[in-house]
């Protein structure tokens, strides 16, 4: 656990505070609880309270949770559009079965609390999609839910720029020793940083391209969207930039297909702003770039090969070894986020004590939960990514983002895990629940307080 203040009696004040507002607003309006999560993610400040940390993000996912099971039991309607959204697919079933493996892994781990903090952070995940599943059940309220995230999203990019000016927390070392910053913005380091930006871009890229909005929100969008792609850059992650490129990509060819193949109802309605969009994102990224990316930045970004950086051979080692622990134990594995404990075991362990992850969530998953819990994550993603058959998904532009997220961070998962961070695994976990299984529900109406 990291080291962070003691919580006292009036930060606790405010989060309970917090957390009621947050459990009012989503007893009202239910697609708030996303909305809230989502926002409030990255900006996680921990203070411990015994052996665990307490946060923003925690208390308002309790409020949140609170809100919607006081809105099921007092409102019959309410509680059957719950219901049948979550029974709409098997996904949120196959999430909440994996989460549920991992706490019953804790039973045979050998560093169960590592198992019980990796097992109870996919719990929060699958109780994040789930909420987020059960009460957005309208394109108006995936909408809503995009734009508060959008909002959120300002801060965070803006931070990023600014270390760019103040000075970033992160660095590699260029092939010509000069060192290279590396923004995080609020975020643990920058491979989740970009990560994060993974989930916002094709969202707001997808919001701008299909969706009818007024000229001023417009240009504030594509601002934006030039902001969190220069933050993307500037986190010089590889991964993240070759996975969001290819969310993108998704994107942008359903652009393309609904522009030549789509009927013309659909067409006509349409924004006719692709090129607008690409030239005002270029506007912004290629001044930010060409003031703070060196040649040497760029050949990392762009061009560096496999055995080119040490980032890279550092994990080609780290999968060697989660391949012998899983050779070890293929069933059920190690128990939930016990490669961090178990990888002294393998030959090219680093002489020094090591306590980190496998670089690859395929990989270390399988370590740590065996072919079984393997299995059941690729169920979930794939469930997720067989909803691209659905019109519904198609018809709404925060679904069209969404999956192109999902897509994005699939990819990303070959070369790194990033979910064992709350910050930026709790924003993706809401927006892919925002892909619809199923929307015929009416829009739920706000409900009156009971008292």
């Amino acid at each position: 656990m990291m080291n962070a203040l003691p919580l006292t009696l009036p930060i606790a004040l405010v989060l309970i505070a917090c957390a009621l507002a947050v459990a009012v607003m989503a007893y009202r309006m239910p697609w708030i609880s996303g909305a809230a999560i989502a926002a409030t993610a990255p900006f996680a400040w921990y203070h411990s309270l015994g052996p665990t940390l307490v946060t923003l993000p925690k208390a308002v996912f309790v409020g949140a949770l609170a809100g919607v099971l006081l809105r099921a039991a007092f409102d019959p309607s309410e509680r059957i559009g719950m219901r049948d959204a979550l029974f709409a697919d098997r996904a949120p079933l196959a999430f909440v079965a994996f989460a549920a493996f991992g706490l019953i892994s804790i039973t045979w781990a050998d560093g169960r609390a590592d198992a019980a903090r990796d097992a109870l952070h996919w719990t929060w995940y699958a109780g994040a999609f789930c909420l987020t599943a059960a009460t957005v059940r309208t394109s108006a309220d995936a909408m809503r839910v995009a734009v508060v995230f959008l909002g959120s999203s300002v801060v965070v990019g803006l931070d990023g720029l600014w270390q760019t000016f103040a000075g970033a927390p992160d660095v590699f070392r260029a092939a010509d020793g000069s060192l290279v910053q590396r923004v995080t913005s609020t975020l643990e380091g920058p491979n989740q940083f970009g990560a994060y930006l993974e989930t916002v871009i094709p969202i707001l890229l997808a919001i701008l391209l299909f969706a009818r909005v007024s000229r001023l929100a417009f240009i504030a969008g594509t601002l934006l969207l030039g902001l969190l792609a220069s933050d993307l850059l500037l986190t010089f992650s590889r991964g993240a930039f070759w996975a969001c490129a290819a969310g993108v990509c998704v994107v942008v060819a359903a652009y393309i297909w609904a522009k030549r193949y789509a009927d013309s109802v659909t067409v006509s309605t349409l924004p006719k702003r692709g090129a607008v969009v690409a030239a005002s994102v270029a506007l912004f990224v290629i001044p930010v770039a060409g003031a703070n990316i060196s040649l040497d930045g760029l050949r990392h970004e762009f061009l560096a090969t496999p055995s080119a950086t040490y980032s890279m051979v550092a994990r080609a080692q780290l999968w060697q070894c989660a391949e012998s622990l899983i050779a070890a134990a293929p069933v059920i594995g190690v128990g939930a986020g016990n490669f961090a404990d178990a990888n002294a075991r393998c030959a090219n362990a680093p002489p020094t004590p090591w306590h980190g992850s496998a670089n690859q969530l395929y990989l270390e998953t399988a370590v740590d939960l065996g072919v079984v819990g393997l299995a059941i994550l690729i169920a979930f993603l794939s469930i997720m990514l067989l909803r691209a058959r659905s019109a519904e998904l198609w018809a709404s532009p925060v679904a069209v983002g969404a999956y192109g997220a999902l897509f994005a961070l699939c990819l990303h998962g070959l070369v790194d895990d990033v979910f064992t961070f709350p910050k930026m695994a709790l924003p993706f976990f809401v927006a892919i629940a925002l892909i619809p299984a199923m929307r015929r529900s009416a829009e739920a109406r706000p409900l009156p307080l009971p008292l």
